[in-house]
């Protein structure tokens, strides 16, 4: 298990995640389509990445 993974499954079946420092967002992406996770906050200080998530999230059909 890669550490995306296992950071996911450690919120499995949570109501809501906060992703501080998130990156790309693939922690909440994975958490959501795999551990039932229901809402997720993406948070960053740099918009570069902030870009990405949401882009990300868009991806996955997770935006709302």
């Amino acid at each position: 298990m890669n550490r995306i993974d296992l950071i996911a499954s450690l919120c499995n079946n949570s109501e809501v995640i906060c992703d501080i420092g998130c990156d790309h967002a693939q922690v909440i992406v994975k958490a959501i389509k795999n551990y039932g996770v229901k809402f997720g906050y993406a948070c960053d200080i740099s918009e570069g990445p902030l870009k990405q998530a949401a882009i990300n999230i868009c991806n996955h059909n997770l935006k709302d």
